[in-house]
């Protein structure tokens, strides 16, 4: 997985600098086919290379999806409050 996570990037930058800059959060999907154990050292490995919101979800669950969108609406609400401030500014 974090192999895929830096192709990835590499891509965003590739296409777009400032698509790579926005602010991102990393969905780790199909938890529910590897053991906690795992899963564990699939989150670790990723909290080593970023500081970005880390996710372990289950699209075939449910497990975590929750809390992801939680997220992202927070950021999407901070990002569109960011924008008012600085058209206000």
């Amino acid at each position: 997985p974090l192999k895929d996570y830096h192709i990835i990037e590499q891509e965003l930058l590739a296409y777009d600098r400032a698509l790579f800059d926005r602010p991102q959060i990393i969905g780790l999907n199909k938890i529910d086919t590897i053991e906690e154990e795992r899963q564990q050292e699939i989150f670790r490995q990723f909290q080593e290379v970023t500081n970005n919101p880390i996710f372990l979800i289950s699209g075939v669950t449910g497990l975590g999806c929750d809390r992801l969108l939680q997220e992202v609406w927070t950021k999407l609400d901070n990002m569109k409050n960011s924008e008012l401030i600085n058209q206000i500014v």
